[in-house]
């Protein structure tokens, strides 16, 4: 897997923190999964383009 740096409200980072200690999963698990099901529900249904997504030090 490869990671992936973001920003996040502080409100929202606590409610996800809550859950991950209710839960006891990693962060990780709660975003990839709110990730699959956000993508399921529009990405699926839709005809969206495909992003070209490009690792750091491959850029020319």
């Amino acid at each position: 897997m490869r990671v992936v740096t973001f920003k996040i409200d502080e409100e929202l980072l606590e409610m996800l923190d809550s859950i991950c200690v209710k839960n006891k999963v990693e962060r990780s698990v709660i975003i990839r999964q709110a990730i699959s099901e956000f993508l399921a529900k529009h990405y699926f249904n839709e005809n969206v383009p495909k992003a070209k997504v490009t690792k750091i030090g491959d850029v020319r």
